[in-house]
């Protein structure tokens, strides 16, 4: 099977390298993988570790602007790789300070997806309990039309929300796969702040992700999962319990960084879409 591995990347050259070279030792082999790294053009760092590794794995290098979220980068990695490198059996999308600690990753991956080429499959993570690194195939990839990632969010929620639009198309519980591990304890998260607007943004726009579920089971020919009034209802619960932590989790995770004028503009149009209702 054709794994395309996508790794966002910025700030560590250093993990991106250990991030690549392990996963390539700990393949089996058996499978064509081409890796995908995703520089921005004002980190010059990651760019030259990205053009080294290229010379001993195959490598696609993408360049340009910073994206303004990580789901634009995410998607814009996926389509360049698709055209470019395409097709692919399977997309694992990845970031450079996660790195794998399992033999043979990529045989559990293509058995998992020729098995079901659309089911949605997640890392499991020793630190982190969450869906974090989905491992998307090619049916769900086409049945999204190439946009898996939302494309709202400067850090996090974005892969909650995958793993929810999941739930809600299939009805199914996630899969997870092997084990990840982060690299060290895991630190500050860049572009974090506002950690109380943005997960009552991701609240709000829960219909958005109904509408979203109900356009790729359209696509698919799935019928409407029988559990979603009760599976919201678990999810609303779990996020009251995760509200009154929100305070200790951002000064725990904030990096101390100052927003820029795409910040700015992201938050607006956040803004515009909750329909002037945003809390600070």
């Amino acid at each position: 099977m054709r794994i395309a591995v996508a790794i966002i990347s910025r700030g560590r050259p250093l993990k991106l390298i250990g991030v690549v070279e392990g996963m390539a030792a700990l393949a089996s082999g058996k499978h064509e993988i081409i890796y995908g790294v995703r520089c921005d053009e004002d980190d010059p760092q990651t760019m030259e570790a990205a053009e080294a590794l290229s010379t001993g794995h195959p490598i696609l290098i993408q360049s340009g602007p910073r994206p303004a979220t990580l789901g634009e980068a995410h998607n814009g990695l996926m389509a360049g790789m698709q055209g470019e490198a395409g097709p692919f059996g399977v997309f694992v999308s990845w970031i450079d300070r996660t790195f794998v600690v399992t033999p043979g990753w990529d045989e559990e991956i293509a058995r998992e997806a020729a098995a079901d080429s659309i089911r949605l499959m997640w890392w499991k993570s020793e630190q982190d309990p969450h869906p974090t690194h989905p491992v998307v195939p090619a049916g769900w990839y086409d049945a999204c039309g190439g946009r898996v990632w939302a494309e709202f969010f400067p850090f996090w929620f974005a892969n909650t929300w995958l793993a929810e639009v999941w739930e809600l198309a299939r009805g199914a519980e996630l899969v997870f796969l092997n084990t990840v591990q982060y690299a060290g304890r895991r630190g500050r998260t860049q572009r974090l702040r506002d950690l109380m607007f943005w997960s009552e943004f991701y609240q709000a726009m829960r219909p958005m992700r109904v509408e979203e579920a109900a356009r790729i089971r359209a696509v698919l020919g799935w019928p409407e999962p029988p559990n979603t009034a009760a599976r919201v209802a678990e999810w609303e619960g779990q996020w009251k319990q995760f509200r009154w932590r929100m305070p200790e989790i951002e000064r725990q995770f904030e990096s101390g960084w100052e927003p820029d004028a795409q910040y700015l503009e992201t938050r607006a149009r956040a803004e515009a879409m909750m329909g002037g209702k945003a809390k600070a």
